[in-house]
């Protein structure tokens, strides 16, 4: 589809029109940028499975560099926008959340990021598995375009309290993650990318959130490409699945037995599962000439005081320097969610046809007119939205559309003087109530935003 506004009033020949198309998008491009470095997503979680222990986790590793914009103590939650500020391949990210209470299910607050996040971050409960929350909310969030990841939590409890053996671990995430793929394989539709996940790729994370480590298939492919002497990404793929590896053939094969009918050991157990039992088992038992020996092999060194912890506190540290979770997390939510330039080409927010609006926001270019739309009000003053098209200052007159008012005048919470289009914003003004949508005072045709999938 052809970008087109104004700049095309007066040109006289195709070649003219080509040249001003061609024009339009590296302006579009280069306004862009830094919107192509933001990611919102959402946190998708059933009750107790750790979604409070692991945002907090988050927010406390991004230390002095985490923002929020906040309306008041008193005001019902969600009451914050936390920004986690995240370096990735040199280049500063930025991932925007809505905070909310950690007694309430996220059920409740489906509708709300639905219409406000591109991507959701599920977290799964490794021994309680998928519940059946986890498939309400993606029967809402998937069809609308938003892009799962997923975590699997608590794990440390599988080695440390169930001590379940190797295969029986890697058979309980196949089961959820198989969970999690089928619920979105039915509510998901061919106008849409593919958002099945696959720990392959690294879109799947294993690990302890009140521990604070974590693995991808990913992180042990980079460990052992070099022993191995093939590609990462190559190798990644043989550490899930049926794989075997036949040290007697130094070979892989599919078959978990080798030519001399000798069972074979599955590679994520081998290669992945063994190795934390093995650090486990030393540290349970206190072994402490063959933990001495490990950490010595894998470049971790302990100080005195961790080495007279208890074992539980003792696992902790060993893991968590082998395997920190935040930056992981930060990184897989970078590299597989889609940022706001890229999500509203495909999320069409604005059924209107007026040419200007559609297509400023499926741009989502903050040169364009203003579009927001209001997600929930705190009170009688303070609203929560996401700014789709162009930018929002100080006092900016706006219109409301299916609002009580016609127009009134908003202003932003905090520090900020402006922000623009591809982030959340806490705005207050008189008139903003849920599910509207706020305009340019000279938007004369604009209309609501509701959410339907782009025809491709």
């Amino acid at each position: 589809m052809q970008f087109v506004d104004a700049t095309f009033v007066g040109c006289a020949t195709t070649s003219t029109v080509v040249q001003c198309v061609s024009n339009l998008r590296k302006k579009l491009s280069a306004n862009n940028t830094a919107q192509k470095r933001v990611r919102l997503f959402s946190i998708t979680s059933h009750v107790d499975h750790g979604r409070s222990t692991l945002l907090d986790a988050l927010i406390h590793t991004n230390g002095e560099k985490q923002k929020t914009q906040s309306t008041s103590t008193t005001v019902p939650l969600p009451r914050k926008i936390v920004t986690l500020h995240h370096q990735y391949n040199n280049q500063q990210h930025s991932l925007q959340t809505l905070v909310y209470p950690s007694n309430i299910d996220y059920s409740t607050f489906i509708e709300t990021y639905r219409m406000s996040s591109d991507g959701t971050l599920i977290i799964v409960d490794s021994i309680e598995s998928v519940c059946w929350t986890l498939e309400r909310s993606l029967q809402y969030t998937i069809p609308s375009g938003v892009k799962p990841v997923l975590f699997i939590n608590k794990i440390d409890r599988m080695f440390i309290e169930l001590q379940l053996p190797a295969e029986d671990i890697y058979n309980s995430l196949v089961r959820i993650v198989e969970s999690c793929n089928v619920a979105i394989a039915t509510y998901q539709n061919d106008k849409l990318p593919n958002m099945q996940l696959c720990p392959v790729i690294g879109s799947v994370c294993f690990g302890s959130g009140k521990m604070g480590w974590g693995f991808t298939i990913k992180t042990f492919a980079k460990m052992y490409a070099k022993k191995f002497g093939i590609d990462e990404d190559r190798l990644a793929t043989k550490l899930w699945g049926d794989n075997y590896f036949d040290p007697k053939n130094k070979k892989w094969v599919k078959s978990a037995q080798n030519g001399d009918d000798k069972p074979l050991k599955r590679a994520f157990c081998q290669f992945i599962i063994e190795p934390i039992y093995q650090i486990a088992n030393a540290i349970m038992m206190d072994n402490h000439e063959s933990l001495a020996k490990i950490l010595l092999t894998l470049g971790v060194s302990l100080s005195e005081e961790e080495k007279r912890l208890q074992h539980r506190q003792k696992f902790q540290v060993v893991m968590k320097c082998l395997f920190p979770l935040n930056a992981l997390l930060l990184d897989m939510l970078v590299e597989h969610l889609p940022s706001p330039v890229e999500a509203q080409q495909y999320r069409n927010v604005y059924k209107q046809q007026d040419y200007i609006y559609s297509q400023s926001i499926r741009a989502c270019d903050p040169e364009g007119p203003l579009m927001i739309y209001v997600i929930i009000d705190f009170n009688a003053s303070y609203a929560f939205g996401r700014i789709f098209s162009g930018k929002v200052r100080r006092g900016h007159i706006v219109r409301i559309v299916n609002g009580e008012k016609a127009e009134t005048r908003v202003d932003l919470t905090g520090y900020l003087e402006q922000v623009s289009c591809g982030n959340y914003v806490v705005i207050c003004g008189e008139g903003l109530t849920p599910k509207c949508t706020l305009a340019d005072k000279e938007a004369y045709n604009c209309g609501e935003i509701t959410l339907e999938i782009n025809e491709k």
